[in-house]
């Protein structure tokens, strides 16, 4: 693997990946935050009036890290690829109905390569550093 990807590109998956299983981890807290309050719902009716403001706020949490979710997963990661899926699969120019791989070096696959990863990494709103940070403040 290491002859294939650079360490640069080893680090830029990392760092993409890193980012998706936290807002996937947030994503199953609030998911079992939800779960201890159907039950507590369940035990103490009195209570749903003077918790509603939390359950609402719980809600809003869990709707904006399933849709950054499914950005990041749908929009940015399965977009990119499908996108560099196709470029590696063109039909070569010459009419004949190889694919296009076939007439590509492996520097060729490579730099197709790293435009996937430099477009998801910037979609993925990992090269903003302020807005990073206001990411994360908000994920934490």
């Amino acid at each position: 693997l290491s002859l294939l990807l650079s360490p640069k590109s080893m680090e830029q998956y990392q760092i993409l990946f890193r980012q998706l299983f936290f807002v996937k981890h947030i994503e199953r807290r609030l998911s079992n935050m939800w779960n201890d309050t159907q039950s507590l719902k369940r035990i103490d009716l009195s209570l749903r009036g003077p918790l509603g403001p939390t359950y609402l706020l719980r809600q809003r949490m869990a709707h904006f890290v399933q849709n950054l979710s499914c950005y990041l997963s749908c929009d940015v990661i399965d977009s990119n690829w499908m996108a560099m899926h196709k470029s590696l699969l063109q039909r070569g120019s010459d009419g004949n109905h190889s694919p296009a791989y076939a007439h590509q070096t492996v520097d060729d696959i490579l730099r197709i390569h790293d435009e996937f990863l430099r477009r998801t990494v910037d979609a993925s709103l990992l090269t903003n550093t302020r807005l990073l940070a206001s990411l994360m403040k908000l994920l934490k």
